[in-house]
């Protein structure tokens, strides 16, 4: 069988519409026929119902397992044989959020482009929830995701960082409300409970969620000044000085040359216990990995330990 075969199938699988699949693959309807033909003539059996609508046989289940994995393998092959002769073009697909994609590159990008100048990266910037199944489906290579103890076992993970999260807030809107001894203290670390009394940013992720739950816990009712899903508007009104924001550390290490001079940086603490976010970088355990993707991963580590070494906390 031809593996172009096995490739044009998984794909059918995933629309279960010849003519989608067709269109997003840019090839003719018959082309993705015929080789679904030649696979069921060479097997001797149906892969898919035509009737009502296209869908699975028992057949194509177990056929479509083994096409993945044989796929999968393929391409273990191929990267191993690169590596073999020492030969260093090919793809590396790596998946992170926007921000996470935002704070590494700028450390990874120059060191990996000038030993692999004939890798080409394909990115996907999308959420922990769906890089996991993307990598698990073999879409990505590799995915800095939230640790969680849901991983699938499928996966193999490796240490990235605990990204600590600060409240960035301007004097503007201490003034009054806190005094210079509160913000001496608070440079140890500033407990939710504190932050009452002065106009918040919250974002629509984890780090959100964590901290909209601690106020219905308690029964506080905060003042939100702006909730949003872009995390980057909460660093813009941060800077702005219309509200508190709360902003990840390695953000922070990028950005803090940016912010302005009446801004204090504390550590967030949730009843004494600092806020962190702990992130992990994860592949396939019978994923192949070549040299490139295993250097594209040290640098990535590097980057995290170097930024997790910049002391941000201050005082306006």
């Amino acid at each position: 069988m031809d593996i172009l075969s096995y490739y044009y199938f998984t794909e059918l699988c995933k629309d279960l519409n010849m003519s989608r699949t067709a269109e997003r693959l840019y090839v003719s309807q018959q082309t993705i026929s015929n080789h679904i033909q030649r696979m069921e003539e060479h097997y001797g059996t149906s892969l898919f119902h035509r009737k009502p609508s296209l869908s699975l046989t028992y057949a194509g289940k177990y056929a479509l397992q083994f096409s993945q994995r044989l796929l999968r393998e393929e391409k273990n092959l191929e990267d191993f044989l690169d590596d073999v002769e020492k030969k260093v073009k090919g793809v590396l697909r790596f998946g992170a959020s926007s921000l996470r994609l935002n704070d590494s590159f700028p450390f990874v990008l120059p060191a990996f482009s000038a030993l692999y100048p004939e890798v080409e990266l394909r990115i996907t910037a999308s959420v922990s929830a769906h890089l996991e199944p993307m990598v698990l489906e073999g879409k990505l290579d590799l995915a800095i995701v939230l640790d969680n103890s849901h991983i699938n076992p499928n996966l193999e993970r490796f240490p990235f960082t605990e990204d600590s999260v600060f409240l960035c807030i301007s004097d503007k809107l201490l003034k009054g409300k806190k005094d210079d001894a509160w913000k001496r203290k608070a440079l140890g670390g500033v407990d939710l409970a504190e932050c009452t009394d002065f106009p918040l940013c919250l974002t629509e992720n984890r780090i959100g969620d964590i901290i909209r739950q601690f106020f219905v816990d308690e029964g506080i009712e905060p003042k939100i000044y702006m909730s949003s899903t872009d995390s980057n508007l909460s660093y813009l009104v941060g800077s702005l000085g219309v509200a508190g924001s709360f902003i990840t550390h390695n953000r922070l290490v990028n950005v803090r040359k940016e912010l302005p001079p009446d801004m204090n940086i504390f550590p967030l603490r949730i009843k004494g216990r600092p806020v962190v976010q702990k992130l992990i970088l994860i592949r396939r355990r019978d994923r192949y990995a070549s040299e490139p993707m295993k250097y594209f991963m040290k640098l990535l580590q590097d980057s995290a330990h170097e930024m997790a070494s910049v002391d941000i906390a201050r005082i306006s």
